[in-house]
């Protein structure tokens, strides 16, 4: 891979995103046209791209019915608990705040998780795209 090639994938990403300026998208552009690794790699940026952006809509439609099935849970769990050391937990769970924080927090999680997994799976397509 030239240098060029080198700087022009540093770019790569930030044109995807469309937040280069129109100067530096022209360079990219006339790279791409002529390098047909670069043109490679900027093909499964933009897959990847419209993959997660995929991922956050999907997960973004479903984001009520998620809050919902969480607190209900906490909700089912706060009734289950009795007896004197649990009083203060039962409280804390029947708290709105906690509840949706609890909801926020698990979403978090499943959103981290997705983009851990999609980014490991870039690196290796990525490490099979050079190997060719």
């Amino acid at each position: 891979m030239s240098g060029e090639c080198e700087r022009i994938r540093e770019r790569i990403a930030d044109s995807v995103g469309e937040v280069l300026p129109d100067s530096e998208m022209q360079a990219v552009g006339e790279h791409l046209d002529q390098c047909p690794a670069c043109k490679v790699y900027a093909q499964f940026l933009q897959r990847e791209d419209q993959m997660l952006a995929g991922m956050v809509e999907r997960l973004e439609a479903n984001m009520p019915q998620r809050q919902a099935s969480v607190i209900k849970a906490l909700s089912d769990l706060s009734r289950r608990s009795t007896g004197g050391g649990t009083a203060m937990l039962r409280s804390l769970a029947e708290s709105a705040v906690v509840k949706h924080a609890a909801a926020v927090a698990a979403i978090i999680i499943v959103t981290v998780y997705f983009v851990i997994t999609l980014n490991w799976v870039s690196e290796m397509n990525e490490l099979y795209a050079l190997s060719m």
